[in-house]
């Protein structure tokens, strides 16, 4: 199964979204998720104004699915995969991999299930 996911800006895709600022609601049709997001929303605060990267994102990934998240420059690609990789935590919102909600976890915890059950491939070698 293949999913590809468009952020807002990029050209649509084999999956849709409701329109929203960000996406949200896709569901799996293959069978029960291994990763689960529900209500992800990230926002970095400033002194100035607060800035929403990713709101409400609800996102199924089942075993053998392939899930490609698309967008331009700045739509928060980045964000929703270090939120999804447990590198960083939403602002509001749940993951769960694998029937383990992860950021219940604490931060030992953590570490060691992302060492354990998580694999990285970064897009620049340097930053290894």
């Amino acid at each position: 199964m293949l999913a590809r996911i468009d952020l807002p800006g990029a050209q649509s895709g084999i999956v849709d979204a409701c329109g929203c600022h960000s996406l949200c609601h896709v569901r799996s049709p293959v069978s029960e998720p291994i990763l689960q997001a529900r209500g992800i929303r990230k926002v970095y605060k400033s002194t100035s104004e607060d800035l929403e990267i990713l709101r409400h994102v609800d996102l199924d990934v089942s075993a053998n699915e392939v899930v490609a998240i698309t967008g331009v420059s700045g739509v928060g690609k980045s964000t929703l995969l270090h939120i999804l990789g447990a590198l960083d935590r939403p602002t509001e919102g749940d993951l769960t991999i694998q029937g383990q909600n992860v950021f219940q976890l604490p931060e030992r915890e953590l570490a060691r299930f992302r060492n354990e059950r998580i694999g990285f491939v970064f897009q620049f070698h340097h930053l290894l």
